[in-house]
Formats: C-alpha cells, sequence, structure tokens
C-alpha cells in the first residue's frame, strides 16, 4: 500500500451490491487515499454526484435502466473532464469503442484474482492526479488571466516569435492598438528603429538563466507618437527549457522621465554652482547627529589637503575638527539639526594648520536621510576671495527660498516680479529687467530701481535687440562686450548683458555699465530662476484657462436652461391647448383634416423634444458604465414605433458609456431606419475592429447627401424633426468616438461608430 496526503472519492456504479462491496475494501486496502461510495443504479449514482465531491466514477456496463455508457453520457453532460473509468464483465470492441466516443476515461475487463485490484487502483490514481494537476492548471490559468484583465500595468501575452497573443485594457490604452488590431504584430510595430538593437538584446537574455529583464525604452504608439515605458519581461518555458510564452508588464513613464530629466538638470546646474565657490564648500547627510561627506568642492580640497575619495561616507568632523573642539563641533551639528540651519566662527584644521572660519551650514530637500550645504569662509585672511563670499552663501541659502515663492504666485506678474527680485537680491544685479511675450512683443513687466533707460516694447522679429534674439533662439547667453554685438542697447552705457528666456513665456536681462560682468556662476543661477518660473507660469496659463473654459461652459448652460426654459414653457403651453381643443373636435367631427393636424402637433412636439435634449443634455455625460450592448439596443427597440420593422442583432460586447445617452443613440438611429427605410425595413446591429454599426436594407443615403444628414434641420422626409442625427453625432463626440455613414451590403444605410472601448 502507498499513502499521499491527498484523498481520493471514488463511486463504484454496479447493480450487484455483494461484487461493489468487495472492490470498494479491495480499493481501499490498495491505497489509503481511496475512500468508496457504492450503488447499484445509474439514477443513485447521479444522486451522489450531486450531493459529494467525487474524484473518479467506476461503472459496470451491463445494469438496469441507464447501462454505463448511456450513464457515462449523462455524467459528461454535468461534469466533462471527471475521470470516468468502464469497468465492466462484457467486453468487446464494440463497446470499447462507443465507450471512447462518449469521452470515457479508461476501460478495464473484471477479471479473476486480486492483481486486477491492483491495476485497477493504479489506472484511477494515474487518472485522478491527471485530473487534478489540470484543475489546478486551469486554475491558475483562471486567476492569470483575472490579474492580467485587472492589472493596472500594461500587459501583453507573446508567443515564442514574439509576436502578440493577447493584450489587456491598460495596454490598449497605453498604445493606443485595439486587441484585434495588435494581435498577432510583432513587436517592432511599437519599437522605433532606434530601440531595435536593445530590444533584441533583450529577447537574447531572456533566453538566460532568470528569464527575466527589466528596461526602459521609447515605444510608438498607434497614432505615431513617441513615449517611453518601462518593461518587465518573464518568460515561461517548458519542462525541455523551451519557450512556450513570455509576458511583459510595462507602464508609460513618459512623464515620469522628463521629470527625472529635469531634475537632473537643475541638479547638474546647482553642482556647477557648488564646483565653482572660491571657498571651501562640503555636502553631507546627518546619520546619528554626525555630518557624512557625500561631496566637496575643489576648494575644499585645496585648502583641507583631503580628496573627495578620501572623505567620501565619513565622518567630517573627525577630520577637519580638532580634538580640542569635538564637543563643539557636536553643538554646532546638534544646533543644524534642531533648526535647519547654522551659522558662526569655528576653527577647523586645514592642510596648512589651524585657521578660522566662518561656518554656514544650510538644509537642503532630501527624500532620505538629512542633508546639508557647509561652507568655510577664511577669516583673518586677505586673500581677495574673501570678497563678496558673503553674496555666494545668500545665494544658496535663499535659492530654495525663492523657488517655493514662485511657484506659489497668484498672477503672471508676480511670477516675473519675483523673478527680478530675486536676481537683485540674490545675484547683486542693480540693473535687471524680464520681459513677457505679448502679441508679437517683448514688454516690459518688472524692472529693478536702478533701470532708467529700456525699451517700452520690443518686437520679436527686431534684427538689432539682442533680448529679440534670445526669445527667438531660446539659447542663454552672456555677452562680455555690447559694443561688439551688431544691437542697440536701450542705454549706450551699457556694456556687458546677460540674457536668459522664460520658455517661450519671455525674457530675463541684466546689464552693466562695465564690460564682462557676469559669468558661468551667474547664468547658472539666472537659468535656474527662469526654470522655476517657466513652470509658474505653465500652471498660471493651464488655470487661467481652466477658468476661462468653466466660465464659458457656465454661460452657456444658463443660454442653454433659459433656452430650454422658452421652448418649455412658451412653445408647449400653446401646443397643449391646441392639442385639447383638437381632441374635442375629434370627438365632434369626422375630418381627415383633423388628423392631419393631429400628426403635425405630435410632429411639433417631437422638435420640442429634440431641441430640449440638445439644449439641456448637449455634450455632457453621467458616469460612464460597463453595458451589455445587445441588452440597450434591445431596449431602444421596444422604445420605438418600428411597425413591421425587423431587428437582427449580432453583438457580444461590452462598452463603457452613458447609458441614457447610449439607449438615445440607438433609438434615432433605429427611428431614422424606419422613417427612412420603410415599415416593413430590416434593421442590423452588429460589431467591427474597433466599435459598433446600425445598418439597414433600406433605399441608402447618397454620396452627395451623406455629409449633410448630421446638421440640424436636416431630413429627407416630410414629418421628419431634422434633429435625430444630430443628436446621435453630438453623443458620439462627447463619448470621445467617431461615426462614419456609409453604404451597407443590401445598399442601405450604415452609421459605424469608431474609437469604442470596452
Amino acid at each position: 500500500m502507498t499513502t499521499t496526503e491527498t484523498p481520493i472519492q471514488l463511486l463504484h456504479v454496479d447493480d450487484q451490491p455483494s461484487f461493489t462491496e468487495m472492490v470498494a475494501a479491495q480499493l481501499e486496502h490498495e491505497r489509503d487515499r481511496f475512500t468508496v461510495q457504492t450503488v447499484t443504479n445509474a439514477s443513485d449514482g447521479h444522486d451522489i454526484l450531486a450531493d459529494h465531491e467525487i474524484d473518479c466514477v467506476i461503472s459496470d456496463y451491463e445494469m438496469p435502466g441507464q447501462n454505463g455508457i448511456e450513464f457515462l453520457e449523462t455524467v459528461r453532460t454535468e461534469y466533462p473532464d471527471l475521470p470516468f473509468i468502464l469497468y465492466t464483465g462484457k467486453g468487446s470492441e464494440a463497446v470499447a469503442s462507443e465507450a471512447i466516443s462518449a469521452g470515457v476515461t479508461d476501460y478495464l475487463q473484471k477479471g479473476t484474482g486480486n492483481g486486477q485490484y491492483a491495476v485497477l487502483a493504479n489506472r484511477i490514481e494515474n487518472a485522478v492526479d491527471r485530473y487534478q494537476a489540470q484543475r489546478v492548471i486551469e486554475e491558475s490559468r483562471e486567476r492569470l488571466s483575472l490579474f492580467i484583465d485587472q492589472s493596472l500595468l500594461g500587459v501583453i501575452e507573446w508567443n515564442k516569435q514574439l509576436e502578440c497573443v493577447s493584450m489587456n485594457d491598460a495596454a490598449v490604452d497605453i498604445l493606443g492598438y485595439s486587441a484585434d488590431e495588435f494581435v498577432g504584430n510583432s513587436w517592432k510595430t511599437i519599437v522605433p528603429d532606434s530601440e531595435h538593437g536593445t530590444v533584441s538584446d533583450i529577447i537574447a537574455s531572456l533566453s538566460g538563466s532568470n528569464g527575466a529583464s527589466r528596461t526602459v525604452i521609447e515605444n510608438t504608439t498607434r497614432d505615431g507618437e513617441r513615449i517611453i515605458c518601462e518593461w518587465h519581461n518573464h518568460v515561461i518555458t517548458d519542462a525541455d527549457g523551451e519557450i512556450v510564452t513570455i509576458f511583459s508588464q510595462f507602464q508609460d513613464v513618459t512623464e515620469q522621465k522628463q521629470h527625472e530629466r529635469a531634475i537632473e538638470n537643475e541638479r547638474d546646474k546647482f553642482k556647477a554652482l557648488f564646483e565653482q565657490l572660491p571657498i571651501p564648500a562640503v555636502r553631507t547627510t546627518i546619520e546619528d547627529g554626525d555630518p557624512t561627506v557625500q561631496d566637496l568642492n575643489s576648494a575644499f580640497e585645496e585648502t583641507f589637503g583631503y580628496d573627495e575619495t578620501e572623505l567620501e561616507g565619513r565622518n567630517l568632523d573627525a577630520y577637519v575638527a580638532p580634538d580640542s573642539l569635538s564637543h563643539s563641533a557636536d553643538r554646532i551639528n546638534q544646533q543644524f539639526v534642531e533648526s535647519g540651519h547654522t551659522s558662526e566662527r569655528v576653527r577647523r584644521r586645514t592642510a596648512a594648520g589651524i585657521r578660522e572660519f566662518q561656518l554656514t551650514v544650510t538644509h537642503i530637500d532630501s527624500t532620505t536621510l538629512p542633508e546639508a550645504y557647509a561652507t568655510y569662509l577664511p577669516l583673518g585672511d586677505d586673500s581677495p576671495v574673501n570678497t563678496g563670499i558673503g553674496a555666494h552663501n545668500t545665494k544658496i541659502k535663499t535659492l530654495h527660498d525663492v523657488a517655493a515663492a514662485i511657484h506659489e504666485a497668484s498672477d503672471p506678474e508676480a511670477v516675473y516680479t519675483l523673478l527680478v527680485d530675486a536676481a537683485e537680491r540674490i545675484l547683486a544685479f542693480d540693473l535687471a529687467l524680464a520681459d513677457t511675450i505679448d502679441d508679437g512683443e517683448l514688454v516690459p513687466v518688472a524692472i529693478t530701481d536702478q533701470v532708467e533707460t529700456y525699451y517700452e516694447t520690443i518686437p520679436l522679429a527686431a534684427d538689432d535687440a539682442l533680448a529679440a534674439e534670445i526669445a527667438r533662439t531660446g539659447e542663454p547667453d552672456i555677452t562680455a562686450d555690447l559694443t561688439d554685438r551688431d544691437c542697440s542697447p536701450a542705454d549706450p552705457t551699457y556694456r556687458s548683458a546677460l540674457t536668459v528666456p522664460i520658455a517661450d513665456h519671455g525674457v530675463f536681462q541684466a546689464v552693466a555699465r562695465e564690460p564682462d560682468a557676469f559669468d558661468e556662476t551667474d547664468l547658472n543661477l539666472v537659468s535656474l530662476l527662469t526654470t522655476h518660473a517657466d513652470l509658474a507660469l505653465e500652471r498660471l496659463d493651464r488655470e487661467h484657462e481652466l477658468r476661462d473654459r468653466t466660465a464659458e461652459l457656465e454661460r452657456q448652460n444658463e443660454r442653454f436652461e433659459e433656452f430650454a426654459g422658452v421652448v418649455s414653457h412658451d412653445l408647449r403651453s400653446p401646443l397643449t391647448v391646441a392639442q385639447g381643443h383638437l381632441e374635442v373636435a375629434q370627438d365632434e367631427c369626422d375630418c381627415d383634416r383633423l388628423d392631419r393636424i393631429d400628426d403635425a402637433h405630435i410632429r411639433i412636439d417631437t422638435l420640442i423634444t429634440n431641441l430640449l435634449t440638445l439644449a439641456r443634455d448637449g455634450d455632457t455625460l453621467s458616469d460612464r458604465q460597463p453595458l451589455d450592448l445587445a441588452q440597450v439596443i434591445d431596449a431602444s427597440w421596444d422604445h420605438v414605433d418600428t411597425a413591421d420593422a425587423t431587428l437582427q442583432v449580432d453583438v457580444d460586447t461590452t462598452v463603457h458609456a452613458d447609458p441614457s445617452r447610449l439607449q438615445q443613440l440607438f433609438e434615432n438611429l433605429i427611428r431614422n431606419a424606419v422613417e427612412h427605410g420603410g415599415a416593413d425595413v430590416t434593421v442590423r446591429a452588429g460589431t467591427h475592429a474597433d466599435g459598433f454599426y446600425i445598418e439597414d436594407d433600406g433605399p441608402g443615403i447618397s454620396a452627395d447627401d451623406r455629409k449633410q444628414v448630421f446638421e440640424i434641420g436636416n431630413s429627407r422626409v416630410t414629418d421628419g424633426s431634422g434633429f435625430g442625427l444630430n443628436i446621435v453625432k453630438q453623443i458620439v463626440e462627447t463619448h470621445g468616438w467617431e461615426i462614419v455613414l456609409t453604404e451597407s451590403v443590401s445598399g442601405g444605410a450604415r452609421f459605424e461608430i469608431h474609437g469604442v472601448s470596452g
């Protein structure tokens, strides 16, 4: 006997009770994991299957009522994969063939001796193990399918030829291809030529030991847009190591990468400023209250005699603070931790001995440990490096505060004012201004007090204006001597200039009355400030546009509501009175003309309803929901007077849409088909690659008339309202779809809706 952890529940069906009891005892003796229930007919067998979890059925062939084959056939209708072994005393090729056709798992003839039960037990165990393994695989597939469908990341399954097998909705949203369009396509469809080499290397690496890779590459969407995606690829192999399938999870990280590049550019500029400081400077992280060196500039290396490789990752005070002053160093560190800033006179060990410095430590933002920049201003030193050093410290300390203030500015003028004010305070520029671009001209917005002469406006096309040239080229410029350039400064005494564009918003310019007044450090700082100004102005532009759009929508809604109120009251009220008088007249007089008046009233009421729909619904949607398209079409058909028309629906899909607006769309299309195709028209609804369609077998619409059918007031029947198809077009566009009118196979009208997502 053998034992395993997983029990197996068996059902034995045989019309000889004594035989079933003996078989049950023998099987349970052969395998501890077997538990056998016995019955003597197929009917009782069905009851056991309905009430118990059975792993395998063993059945005789010749039994009263249903025989073994008939029992097998009925079992298969409910349990198509359940192991079923025909164990019979009557064996023939005909019975075996019939059993195989009915889906039997195994076929075994009853024999003599106990050895047959070992064979039977082995057959049962193999069949059940295969069955349970298959169930595990199917459950895993279902879980995987559910995970893929619900994943917020794009997921694509590839075959071993790297052709798409399936993709989820998130992948559709990222790449712009519908599943129908992309399945069967190679990876090259979404990868630009410049990235083919990278992807080929990834494919080669996937056959390695781990069978997984992560990469960030450029991709091409259906519309040709270049995006940056992060991909995680994993290979599934068989027992022989052959690739079965490849799963790729990916996400669009374009904005993230652009943001990272912007941050990196800002860091590079700050790094350049840090390196160019003429006094020792060091960047540290604060770990357990101690400053740990992360970076240092050339002046620090020269003054203290250590290079970056010697100090990186080490406690700064252990190298530059004398032992006798360690308590003072600890106090300074604690003061910085508590306040985020400190500045005081200290003594430090340098390459030339103990020297005095003014130590200034300033906190900088960090997502991990607290970070700081420390500068050491030499004291008692007549070196010209001390001239203006305080200004450098001020620049570093105030940079982040200025950037924050710019980002919080409430209007563009405040942004330009803060920019110029910061340049005056941080860079000590007395002569600076900021121009905005307005209607093809540069117009000054913010100017320092010392600027007395400047141009009121400068045309962007001006050839003799440095600011206009920089606005056109978008490239910053340091002009050491304005007399060497073909330009006309507002004041002839201006000799040098620093000019930096503010993206496409304007230009910052500082001037001086002496040549060569500006250097790369000045340019780096101004570039940082203008970058923040550009971001703030972009935000203000978006907010202004949003306010304008919101205000316009509110005004439009007010006009629509006013119009709808007029239509509802001033037209419907007299129409109701007229209909009342008409009903009285119809009761008193039998006249065909009264019926025509009634038809006219109905048409007027339809016109009013359509006008109200256009005015009140407009381009608004309630929350979109997943909708069964076939159910919506059937419901729409029931709400339209379709006379003797016929509806054929060949749709099995779900769309995300506003329920009431989608039903209104189908009602209008169906009504249009019946009105123009005749009372016995056949209307068909179906789907195509990226949407659905409604078509009929009526007379159709000529190519010349197709452009006008969606216009308000256009109707091809005398009693039509002329609004129905315009409402359809409005509903389609509000959902972000497209509608195309063409000809059906039978020559009628066919309205195709494209760009529909499930």
